[in-house]
């Protein structure tokens, strides 16, 4: 409003502008009821707290049900292998097989002399490992004078203990013979074990139904057949399926001039299932003496 602008001009310029008025003229504030802290280490006034809430005692934790402890599953194994290279003369061989609680197994070294050393051991775990050690064949003369010419030029040198290494005698005795004693390790004494109550009898559960849903795939039916002369490949394969059911065979030429011929089937159901037969009649070269020769076979 223009009177209003008008009267606040004459105002400002009768009092001044912009001026500060006192208590008995201006703004006016109750005093405060506490006092305010002034100087270098001010007092700290405290402030009204609510009251505090007594608290409620906690429930004791309910105690944790029994577990039996988890079953030990051991997993038995077998493995074999050799290796035969002639120009870096690298010639051994390693073979074992394990339950899950005892493990048996040989290895076999050729030796610079000519000999081979066969290492046949055990192993468990209460016992440790037990090694019987071998040589097959004999001393080379050959041999042996071919490593003396190489130790004399100081090369691949052997030092004995007196100027080599040196190992400190073992407190226990190392197992000899066809049959080693077996020699117990030292182990901690047992601590006492505390009676586990008796787990309770699980309840009888139905089996539970198969509520696999089942789509059938896509038909298909393939063959193929390779015979190469020059590499000696000679094998094929056909199948056939329906989408359900897969029927099929394949055939491999062996070496021993017989053809394998593996039929099978498989199905989403029963898995895969085979029938391994033989066609024909081994055949091996003969040796010198019109003997069988397997020699120039595989080495195992």
């Amino acid at each position: 409003c223009l009177l209003v602008c008008v009267a606040n001009a004459f105002g400002d310029v009768g009092i001044g502008k912009n001026q500060y008025l006192p208590p008995d003229r201006g703004y006016s504030y109750d005093k405060p009821n506490l006092p305010f802290p002034s100087g270098q280490n001010p007092t700290q006034v405290p402030f009204p707290r609510p009251p505090a809430q007594p608290q409620q005692p906690r429930p004791p934790a309910p105690p944790r049900p029994y577990q039996p402890p988890a079953e030990d599953v051991r997993m038995p194994f077998e493995f074999s292998y050799a290796v035969n290279d002639v120009p870096t003369q690298n010639d051994y061989s390693h073979k074992a097989v394990s339950d899950g609680d005892v493990t048996r197994g040989e290895y076999r070294v050729a030796m610079p002399d000519g000999r081979v050393q066969v290492v046949r051991y055990t192993a468990d775990w209460k016992n440790g490992y037990n090694a019987e050690v071998t040589y097959e064949g004999e001393i080379c003369l050959l041999v042996c004078v071919a490593n003396a010419l190489v130790m004399w030029n100081g090369k691949n040198q052997y030092l004995p203990p007196d100027r080599g290494y040196s190992y400190d005698k073992p407190n226990l005795p190392f197992p000899s013979g066809q049959n080693p004693t077996q020699v117990p390790f030292p182990r901690p004494p047992a601590q006492p074990q505390q009676p586990r109550p008796p787990a309770p009898p699980r309840p009888y559960q139905p089996p539970a139904e198969d509520h696999h849903h089942h789509e059938p795939g896509m038909p298909f039916e393939f063959s193929y057949a390779v015979n190469d002369v020059p590499t000696q490949n000679d094998y094929s394969h056909k199948a056939v399926s329906d989408g359900d059911v897969t029927r099929g065979e394949y055939r491999v030429a062996m070496p021993d001039g017989r053809v394998q011929v593996v039929r099978y089937t498989a199905d989403w159901k029963n898995g895969y299932n085979a029938e391994v037969t033989y066609e024909g009649t081994p055949t091996y070269p003969s040796g010198p003496y019109g003997q069988a020769s397997n020699d120039q076979g595989y080495r195992y």
